[in-house]
């Protein structure tokens, strides 16, 4: 009763009240800047540019409007630092749950133990903690040292050392063609 009308192609219900509801991609944000927006939903945040919520917060604040933001861990990234930076600010709610802290109306796991056992036929375990866990330490799974770091780290192996400026200092270089470009101080 109270949508008045809906147009499919553009992904858009007008209702009768004169409000208007719309999905656009993060990748298409610049379509909304000028508009009176209300409010938005950035689902998967953390896949997201982070340019999106910078040039429409303006909007939402001029508008007193409101910001929903989900999203699993994909690393240290935009955010991660988003997450950090309000997680104890009481103008924020935040939440964070895992597979662990979620539940259905009768108590019972939403995914259980045995399916993420099941998972891991599919799944690494880095992309199950990331996943299920939302461990946000997680490398990007095709990371081939991010299992060994992890140990390392675990066995306080990663340490800080002095430099020597008299000795040499070599680079290798992996210049990131499709991915992240990586450097090596030797």
């Amino acid at each position: 009763p109270l949508i008045k009308r809906i147009n499919n192609t553009e992904m858009r219900i007008e209702l009768f009240n004169g409000s208007t509801i719309q999905i656009v991609g993060a990748s298409r944000y610049d379509k909304l800047v000028g508009t009176s927006v209300a409010g938005i939903i950035c689902s998967e945040y953390a896949l997201q540019t982070p340019f999106a919520l910078k040039y429409l917060l303006p909007i939402i604040n001029e508008n007193n409007g409101w910001v929903l933001i989900n999203t699993t861990p994909r690393g240290h990234n935009h955010a991660y630092k988003l997450y950090e930076a309000v997680k104890n600010d009481p103008e924020w709610y935040v939440s964070f749950k895992t597979v662990s802290d979620t539940r259905d109306e009768n108590g019972q796991p939403i995914i259980s133990d045995s399916q993420i056992e099941s998972d891991k036929k599919i799944m690494s375990i880095e992309e199950i903690r990331q996943e299920c866990f939302c461990d946000w330490d997680v490398a990007l799974s095709n990371a081939y040292f991010s299992k060994y770091l992890r140990i390392a780290e675990s066995q306080n192996r990663i340490l800080d050392f002095p430099l020597d400026s008299s000795l040499p200092v070599h680079t290798f270089w992996d210049l990131g063609i499709s991915d992240a470009m990586t450097i090596w101080f030797v």
